[in-house]
């Protein structure tokens, strides 16, 4: 394994403190794995030596903190395969006693991973306060809110708190200043942002504290400001002042100015005034502006008045207030503490009462537990002998002082300021910023920068140095400093000269128009020209057939591409755009789960289950995709409804069914609202909510209509995953349901997307920027350059540094703290320099190439013109233009191109109609849908397939001597053969054994089942399956590929259980948990199964688009004995798509159980 200087420098590092700053694609991941083994290495070679080393340890002695518990999972799972590899390598030693010890050694290091801490902040304070459960004062397994769990719970306290009366009069005077959606929305927000803050709570605060005394140091503050303004200008001014012409040598109003502004810095010492008395008589003696001619006649004087009076002026307007009303101020910030502090006692008691923590309770209570107890300290000092950290720019104040209370013997701390994009989430890019400052005077500390890019064509690298090095640059003369970094240019690894051309892989595509409509046609039409018939853009290592690898460039595909979208906003139109064009997409997690058109759609139909009555939501339905009723429709049925009745009469009553001259596909429609009217209301489930809920979202034609969409199965799974979260809630109502859902989406849209298809499949990837961070595309497409940052616009907002700061009414009669322009001023500057650090981290996820898109208002502007015209302020494509004025070298890697209309299409489009869904779905030819097990069911045995597909007999009634772990087994409602797949994806994800296990049981509800015996023959059927992990069957890529794909004239879907490349060509393979009595009985279920390799083979194909070279079944039982690679003929694909046709046939006709009885009989 090969790693630059740098990186050698970090892994080896016997200091104290290691801070390692870690540029886009620098290979951090590799090298945090790398010291994470060297440190048990160098303790492997103390026992072998019997020479001590200070920095060895063995895993059980390290602590790794990353970002997120994937990244966790990650970083095990590569731990893992190099231990892996280097017992592999010693076991070819010769015998002996240094190859014995060696391998028990890492043995046990492997064994170990699995108990490892290589966690996120938030598990690492559980498990701290697990551990010490009873200095915590906590129960041992004290339950968690999550994100969702705590939002709810604070929106219903803040609505009991304004439900008593004595509190609505107390606080009504507060809601003539401002609504009540923004007070809770503020109060939240300052109860959680209180929260980060390791010194202090919010009852706490706001006891200690009067709304005078905040007054008193915003007061002092702001005067300081303005104190410093003023020095400043004087100081800058002097020197023009003595330069300024003798005002008998300039005629006119020159003249005249000179002399006064002399005579003023002769007659007046600023520190005989006060800043605003300072600034009044400025402004009585300073020209209101700048005479061009001056730079000629004056050069001096256009100095001072064109630079150093007029940033004092701008800098002014931004800290000056007009004359406030005090009394008033004080009486709402008395009254918001009051309700603040209310709310922060009522939702601890809440928690208290519920015996329950939520995040920001589990870091305190750690840091409390660490302050107080010294003994705790030792403990953790003792066991933890180094602490790593991942990703350390998205570090808030509570973590760093965990950090400083542990204090371990050796930190090893890696991170990249320019990476610090997770504001919103607590993380202070200025934690790193003054670490870096603190260690550079540490002898015991060492700074690496690993600035070597592997990642980015050398193209974008020259791109990413000339634009940023101008737009990241630290002032320490500018105000808040602190949020500014300097840029550290990368250095490009990709160098040769195969890999410098075309030298301009960076495109900014410029749309002079309205709408943000054109701009996603402009995306969706480029990248069609780029799949289609684009140049060849894309980097692709192929292996030769004397088994070399070589390096070629290809044309794009659609996997290649991703588009990070900045926010949201405008997603459902850029879908909208691709879908229009038939270009296969698939959205990442975390963009707007509860806006997605197919979740709003369900809400839809719940909604008028649960209020038929109101007009709104049947509306809403008919407007959905179930009926697609227009305007126009509407207008239609308005004029047939009979006077005196209203819309929900009509329909409810069922008078639209005796209305004779209705236009029957009107009256359909209709009829289908009434019936699922008739079944559905009242709702009160039979069966369990979450099955219901199914019925109902298969019932009312959803399913089938997001079926025959594009990604499909993307939706289905959303609306499955909506379904979990109503069920979750464990609601008492429908009502209750749907309005803590609404609580949810209102709040904090933050909710990740259903798991579906993987973004490695033949379809274009959608993504958030923050999203994509550690990842990379061959080709990124990044949109909305035209938009400014978004910035916190509250009007009630808190500060470290002043506290509590509001602004309120017109601005005619605008009332603030003195302090709110001061926090509003710095939260600019925080928002700007963050959106150049998420800037940065978008235009770095480009391997090979990066197309940049605006629009900007109409303007004069030449289509062939690679000038860019302005756009919003502090937006991306100003940070782009101003790039380009300053430095000229950056033109060099950069193609622009503005257009005035979208261009036509060449007529290259796939060759696939776009599905228009109408509700009338039985007068359409819908293609009938199977699943690969009813196939396989139906050719094995029609008539089973009959009673369990049609009948929907359950299984088990035929079940004769069914040995207990078998496939159809059912263990709390799921077959015993799910829990083994789910138990082996756990694993491959990076949980111990029993991690995957346990997870997998907490679904089992189930009294009647032994957990513990249940328990055992999952972990025996995972230890045969990690017997695959010796064979070289090459990279595992994906675990339950999910698919729809057409054969014979139906829709067949299905799941792969798991996906490898090995040089360019794919391995399918799945799990069986059968039970192998002979040799023969392995045979026939071989051929049992040979319908679902041939469908699997042609599904990925067709879908993914890679080569598929083998198909395999892993017998789990039999161990590595079990696996069994399967060939497919073309013969026996006809005679599947013949099965499938059969199939079609005898659903259409309603066949019943005679006739599958009678192909039974003919098959044997």
């Amino acid at each position: 394994m090969e790693f630059n200087p740098e990186q050698i420098k970090a892994i080896e590092s016997e200091k104290r403190q290691v801070l390692i700053s870690a540029g886009a694609g620098s290979g951090k991941t590799r090298v945090l794995t790398e010291r994470f083994f060297y440190l048990c290495n160098k303790k492997l070679e103390e026992k072998i030596t019997g020479k001590h080393n200070p920095i060895a340890a063995q895993v059980p002695e390290i602590v790794a903190i990353t970002f997120t518990e994937k990244a966790a999972r990650e970083m095990k799972t590569r731990i893992r395969k190099r231990i892996d590899k280097e017992i592999e390598k010693i076991s070819l030693l010769p015998e002996g006693e240094e190859k014995g010890i060696s391998l028990t050694f890492w043995q046990e290091q492997k064994e170990e991973l699995d108990f490892s801490v290589i966690t996120t902040f938030h598990s690492f304070c559980y498990k701290l306060l697990q551990n010490f459960a009873l200095n915590a004062e906590l129960p041992p397994d004290f339950p968690l809110l999550d994100q969702n769990e705590s939002l709810l719970i604070k929106n219903r306290v803040f609505n009991e708190l304004l439900e008593i009366e004595s509190n609505f009069r107390k606080w009504k005077p507060l809601f003539t200043y401002f609504d009540k959606n923004s007070i809770k929305k503020a109060v939240i927000a300052i109860y959680e942002q209180i929260g980060e803050n390791p010194e202090i709570d919010v009852v706490n605060l706001c006891n200690s504290i009067s709304p005078h005394e905040i007054l008193e140091i915003q007061d002092k503050s702001l005067t300081n400001i303005k104190e410093r303004l003023i020095q400043n200008f004087y100081q800058r001014a002097g020197d023009c002042v003595k330069d300024l012409p003798n005002p008998n040598s300039v005629k006119g109003k020159l003249s005249e100015h000179i002399r006064n502004i002399t005579n003023h810095f002769t007659q007046i010492d600023p520190a005989n005034f006060s800043p605003d008395e300072c600034y009044e008589l400025l402004l009585q003696v300073m020209p209101r502006s700048a005479n061009h001619k001056w730079q000629d006649s004056a050069p001096a004087m256009y100095e001072l008045c064109n630079e150093h009076f007029k940033t004092l002026k701008e800098s002014w307007k931004s800290y000056d207030i007009s004359q406030i009303n005090k009394d008033e101020l004080i009486t709402v910030i008395e009254l918001f503490m009051d309700l603040l502090c209310a709310f922060g006692e009522k939702y601890n008691k809440r928690k208290e009462e519920g015996g329950v923590l939520d995040f920001a309770d589990l870091q305190k209570k750690a840091i409390k537990l660490l302050e107080e107890n010294q003994e705790i300290r030792k403990w953790c000092q003792k066991n933890y002998k180094h602490i790593m950290i991942d990703e350390f720019q998205d570090t808030n104040q509570l973590q760093m002082k965990m950090l400083e209370y542990i204090n371990p013997q050796y930190r090893f701390i890696v991170g990249d300021s320019k990476q610090s994009i997770y504001r919103f989430r607590g993380a202070d890019v200025t934690i790193m910023n003054t670490l870096l400052d603190d260690y550079k005077s540490d002898g015991d500390t060492e700074i690496i920068d690993m600035g070597r890019n592997y990642r980015n064509c050398d193209s974008i690298i020259g791109f990413v140095n000339e634009l940023f090095q101008n737009l990241m640059v630290k002032d320490d003369s500018k105000d808040y400093s602190k949020y500014y970094i300097n840029y550290n240019p990368l250095i490009s690894n990709r160098q040769k000269d195969f890999e410098k051309l075309p030298n301009k892989k960076v495109e900014f595509l410029i749309l002079n128009g309205e709408g943000e409509d054109t701009e996603y046609d402009l995306i969706a039409q480029r990248i069609l020209e780029l799949v289609n018939n684009g140049a060849e853009i894309v980097k692709e290592t192929y292996i030769t057939e004397d088994g070399k690898s070589e390096d070629r460039w290809r044309r794009a595909n659609w996997k290649d591409i991703a588009i990070l979208i900045p926010a949201r906003t405008y997603l459902t139109v850029l879908e909208r755009k691709l879908k229009e064009r038939n270009i296969p997409y698939y959205v990442h997690g975390g963009v707007g789960f509860f806006q997605k058109e197919e979740v709003q759609d369900f809400l839809n139909i719940l909604r008028f289950i649960n209020r038929p009555w109101e007009e709104l939501h049947i509306l809403s339905l008919l407007r959905g995709p179930l009926f697609r009723m227009t305007l126009k429709d509407f207008f239609y049925l308005k004029n047939h409804i009979p006077q005196g009745q209203n819309l929900v009469n009509y329909i409810l009553t069922e008078e639209f069914s005796r209305d004779k001259n209705l236009k029957s596909e009107v009256k359909e429609k209709l009829a289908k609202v009434y019936q699922i009217f008739i079944k559905y209301v009242p709702f009160s489930p039979q069966v369990n909510l979450k099955e219901a809920l199914l019925e109902i979202f298969y019932d009312s034609g959803l399913k089938m209509a997001l079926l025959l969409q594009p990604n499909s199965l993307q939706s289905i799974k959303n609306v499955e995953k909506l379904i979990d979260i109503i069920v979750g809630q464990n609601s008492f109502s429908l009502e209750q349901s749907l309005e803590q859902i609404e609580i949810l989406a209102s709040l904090g849209d933050k909710e990740g997307e259903g798991e579906a298809e993987i973004p490695e499949g033949n379809m274009v990837t959608i993504m958030t920027v923050h999203g994509s961070k550690g990842l990379e595309f061959p080709v990124v497409f990044l949109p909305n350059l035209n938009r400014s940052p978004q910035r916190d616009n509250g009007k009630i907002r808190y500060d470290e540094e002043f506290l509590l700061v509001l602004k309120y009414g017109e601005k005619e009669e605008e009332n603030l703290t003195p302090g709110y322009k001061i926090v509003n001023q710095k939260e600019k500057i925080a928002a700007i320099e963050e959106s150049k650090r998420l800037f940065y981290v978008a235009v770095t996820r480009a391997r090979d190439y990066l197309v940049m898109t605006s629009h900007v208002k109409k303007e004069n502007t030449n289509g062939d013109s690679d000038e860019i015209p302005s756009g919003e302020n502090d937006s991306w494509h100003n940070m782009l233009k101003e790039g380009l004025k300053k430095n000229v070298n950056l033109k060099e890697y950069i193609y622009i191109k503005n257009f005035e209309e979208v261009p036509k299409s060449d007529g290259k489009e796939l060759q696939k109609e776009s599905i228009t869904l109408n509700f009338d779905i039985e007068d359409r030819d819908i293609l009938p849908t199977f699943s690969v097990s009813e196939v396989v069911t139906f050719m094995d045995d029609p008539v089973k397939y009959y009673d369990y597909y049609i009948v929907k007999i359950d299984p088990s009634f035929f079940a004769e001597n069914t040995t207990k772990y078998s496939d159809d087994n059912v263990f709390g409602g799921m077959e015993f053969g799910t829990l083994v797949h789910r138990v082996c994806e756990l694993y491959d994800g990076g949980y111990s054994e029993e991690e995957s296990v346990d997870i997998v049981l907490e679904g089992v509800e189930d009294p009647t089942v032994s957990l513990g015996e249940l328990k055992e023959e999952l972990l025996n059927l995972l230890e045969k399956y990690k017997e695959i992990h010796s064979l070289e069957i090459g990279e595992h890529i994906a675990s339950e590929w999910s698919f729809t794909t057409e054969v014979a004239g139906a829709y067949i879907v299905g799941e792969i259980d798991k996906i490898y490349l090995k040089e360019g060509v794919y391995h399918l393979l799945d799990l069986k948990t059968n039970i192998i009595k002979d040799i023969e009985n392995m045979e026939g279920l071989i051929k049992r199964y040979l319908p679902q390799i041939y469908l699997y083979k042609i599904a990925f194909e067709r879908e993914f688009g890679g080569k598929v070279e083998n198909v395999s079944l892993f017998f789990l039982r039999e161990g590595i004995k079990g696996l069994r690679t399967i060939g497919t003929d073309v013969k026996y694909g006809q005679k599947i798509e013949e099965a499938i046709k059969t199939m079609i046939s005898l659903k259409k006709s309603g066949a019943g159980r005679d006739e599958y009885l009678k192909l039974y009989k003919e098959k044997n």
